[in-house]
């Protein structure tokens, strides 16, 4: 989310900017297409920059576009990454399917397509891999399903990576009745609804058998987005990835943790990165 979230006074005296979506969508770049496998052209955005020893792909959520990597393009340059942006099918210059959005059962070909692509023009470049919300899962269920197409990444951070229909259940449901079977009922609703609408099996697509992940990957929360602990504690529980780290924000809402806290982001990525950028 390209908002800069901070009091004025803090934005006055603080290094980092946070463009506007303006500036963002003003910024040179060019755009590179690849082929899936399924036969969609999905775009990947290339800001404008000098050769750094490092790529960073970032991955938005639904209903949003490389513009939610777009607030990353300074702290890539200070931390050295290449900043690579991928905009997943229906989303953006790419690709629409005529089903729409998978949650992860059909992007991960996205994934796969573009990891292709960064090994054959930069091969001897290691990557960093973080997602926001939705893209969370097609990250993980492209690693669970094809772990050898992620040869080059040497970490992933998942931004708000719990995506569920249970807050959406909770707000109908306040809005319209007291009952508390509602949310139960119109969450088994919501989810026959998105498979017929999908035309996906999602008891089938998602990988529950897979051997979890390898690559160290590091989940971030927030308080302010993840109230429940019991959240935090799925989080920290999760079987999909065996190098599992948390880091837990005081501040940020859905996929705007750097608007609300950008100094504690870019210390956290920067240790991250520090940890695993060595295989």
């Amino acid at each position: 989310m390209l908002k800069d979230h901070r009091p004025e006074e803090v934005q006055a005296r603080s290094p980092i900017r946070i463009p506007t979506c303006e500036e963002a969508v003003a910024f040179p770049k060019r755009s590179v297409f690849v082929t899936t496998e399924e036969g969609l052209k999905i775009r990947l955005v290339i800001p404008e920059g000098p050769p750094r020893p490092a790529i960073w792909l970032h991955v938005h959520g639904i209903t949003d576009s490389y513009l939610n990597g777009m607030r990353f393009k300074d702290l890539a340059g200070r931390q050295d990454f290449q900043l690579l942006l991928l905009e997943l099918q229906n989303h953006g210059g790419s690709d629409r399917h005529e089903q729409g959005s998978s949650w992860g059962c059909r992007e991960k070909f996205d994934l796969f397509a573009t990891l292709d692509y960064i090994g054959r023009a930069w091969p001897h470049k290691p990557i960093l891999l973080t997602g926001t919300s939705m893209g969370t899962m097609a990250i993980t269920q492209a690693a669970l399903t094809r772990p050898l197409a992620f040869k080059k990444v040497r970490g992933m951070i998942f931004e708000s990576p719990l995506s569920s229909l249970t807050k959406i259940d909770e707000r109908l449901c306040a809005y319209w009745t007291q009952n508390s079977a509602c949310a139960n009922v119109l969450g088994r609703a919501l989810s026959l609804i998105a498979k017929l609408r999908s035309d996906i099996d999602f008891e089938r697509c998602f990988a529950k058998t897979a051997p979890p992940v390898e690559v160290p990957t590091e989940l971030w929360l927030s308080h302010a987005e993840f109230k429940d602990p019991t959240l935090m504690a799925l989080a920290k529980a999760s079987p999909a990835h065996r190098n599992l780290s948390i880091k837990v924000f005081d501040r940020g809402t859905h996929s705007a943790y750097y608007g609300y806290e950008p100094e504690a982001v870019e210390e956290a990525l920067h240790d991250f990165w520090k940890r695993v950028k060595e295989p």
